[in-house]
């Protein structure tokens, strides 16, 4: 119930701070790629970095999804 919605919103803040985290640090190592005139290595840099985002929000949506399950029940 309750406690579960605040667990679920506390790991929902950890994780977005992790992927701005994320998101940050394959910005600036795709601007270095991108300067040093390596365009293959700057775009697989921002593929690689949307798919670090993509599973650490899987957790999170099973979560919710199961939250959805359960609440049609």
């Amino acid at each position: 119930g309750s406690k579960f919605l605040k667990l679920l919103i506390i790991s929902d803040i950890s994780i977005v701070f992790k992927a701005m985290g994320i998101s940050l640090l394959t910005g600036f190592v795709n601007d270095i790629a991108t300067d040093s005139g390596n365009k293959a290595l700057a775009n697989q840099i921002v593929f690689a970095g949307k798919i670090a985002i993509v599973a650490l929000a899987l957790p999170v949506f099973i979560q919710v999804m199961e939250l959805i399950k359960q609440m049609i029940k």
